[in-house]
This record gives structure tokens, C-alpha cells and sequence, in this order.
């Protein structure tokens, strides 16, 4: 129970606990895609997702997490800047009729 306190949430509706497992994580980030362990190991490595081992696992603590997210950011690096427009053209610019 939670007094006085609004819990930060998963997408799902539960809220998240306070040390996070990277499965938590990726669910927590919505991180979509074929490698969102890939994804994470990228934001600690290249962003500065703070982490900590307990035993031989890796966990985030929601505190760390959070002041991360709301941690200002200039530019996204070029690695991680598309070299091509994506595919899909589902988001193409329509000719719009002025009305």
C-alpha cells in the first residue's frame, strides 16, 4: 500500500519495483526491436544508465532510472543516427487539400 505516494508504473498498470531486472527495464522503456539487451547495453554504455551487479546479474535502481530520463541531452551520438529514411512509408507526408 502506498501512502501519500503515487507509484511510478510499468505500461501494464502494476508498479514498478524499486530494483529493476533488465527484463523490468526493457518493459518499463517500451524497447522495441530485435536486441533490446543490445539496446540497453548501448544506454549504459554510450548514455550513462547507471547499473549495478548483485551476484551475476545486472539491476537498475528505479531512482538511477529516472533521474536518467529526465537527464538533459544535447544530441543523439552518430551511432545512433540513420544513415537512410526508414522503409515504411506509412508516416510520408500526404498532399493535404487547403481548407
Amino acid at each position: 500500500m502506498y501512502v501519500g505516494f503515487n507509484p511510478v508504473c510499468m505500461p501494464n498498470g502494476r508498479p514498478a519495483p524499486f530494483v529493476l531486472t533488465e527484463a523490468d527495464l526493457i518493459e518499463f522503456l517500451s524497447i522495441d526491436g530485435q536486441s533490446p539487451r543490445e539496446t540497453l547495453w548501448q544506454y549504459r554504455r554510450q548514455l550513462g544508465l547507471k547499473a549495478m551487479l548483485i551476484g551475476r546479474h545486472i539491476r537498475f535502481c528505479l531512482p538511477d532510472v529516472l533521474a536518467w530520463l529526465e537527464k538533459p541531452r544535447d544530441r543523439v551520438p552518430e551511432s545512433q543516427v540513420c544513415s537512410k529514411p526508414p522503409e515504411s512509408t506509412e508516416f510520408a507526408p500526404r498532399n493535404v487539400e487547403p481548407g
